[in-house]
């Protein structure tokens, strides 16, 4: 339908100041998880995999690529308006969505001509590591790959997974095949593709990065993160929100 009028006879109306209510509900939940997120950083002194993820979807300047599993799913839950204009938010789904993601940015960026950001996990940047190799005579695209590394997939702790993971004798079995830990070496796969390498320790460090003038070319920004943290922050999130509408 292309005439609100018309939708509005269909859908029907909400009461009054229910618009206003909704906003308001809004900025006061982004304001507890806001608060819960920094008490996290005070706790271990480095923004971790949701608060990295926010910091990277609110300042990215050009196109924005999205990891699948945790990631995207942590920029859902974190996501704030940028604080410049923004082009456009990609990201791979399907049953294999994080096959393919390191090609899937370096394509946004060349086709676009704009510095791209893509965020991701570890083990989304290794099933397309080969998208790292740029053969002789191909143009580089202009690309900034932010890693969150948690030494494995953090995802199923929060699905039906992690529930199996707490029955006796399963935890190393779900480790095994559904965290799959690693322990690659990002700096070497990245001296190995002849790409820079850049450690992130802090938000400082990842917000002068992204925000300054890079040249052309490609970077990986990697940030440490506590795996199996990840349930208990949001947990933690999750109550601040919820009570602030007690």
């Amino acid at each position: 339908m292309d005439d609100l009028e018309e939708l509005a006879v269909v859908a029907g109306r909400g009461p009054a100041g229910w618009l206003t209510d909704w906003q308001q509900a809004g900025v006061r939940a982004q304001a507890a998880l806001d608060d819960a997120l920094a008490i996290r950083h005070d706790e271990v002194g480095r923004p971790g995999a949701l608060r990295t993820s926010q910091l990277v979807a609110s300042t990215v300047r050009g196109p924005l690529v999205l990891g699948s599993s945790s990631v995207i799913r942590d920029v859902d839950l974190s996501w704030r308006p940028p604080t410049v204009p923004q082009s456009i938010v990609y990201a791979n789904r399907g049953l294999a969505g994080i096959d393919g993601t390191v090609s899937t940015a370096s394509g946004v960026a060349l086709g676009t001509g704009q510095r791209t950001v893509l965020l991701c996990g570890d083990l989304t940047l290794l099933h397309d590591v080969g998208g790292l190799l740029v053969g002789p005579g191909e143009r580089e695209p202009d690309l900034d790959i932010v890693v969150v590394n948690d030494a494995g997939g953090a995802i199923f702790a929060g699905l039906e997974h992690g529930l199996v993971a707490q029955r006796e004798g399963m935890a190393e079995v779900v480790e095994r095949f559904f965290g799959t830990p690693q322990d690659v070496e990002v700096r070497a796969l990245c001296a190995a593709y002849g790409l820079e390498w850049i450690p992130v320790d802090s938000e400082d460090d990842l917000l002068s990065t992204l925000g300054g003038s890079p040249g052309a070319g490609r970077r990986v920004l990697e940030l440490r993160s506590d795996r199996s943290a990840r349930p208990r922050v949001r947990r933690q999130v999750e109550a601040a929100v919820r009570a602030t509408f007690r």
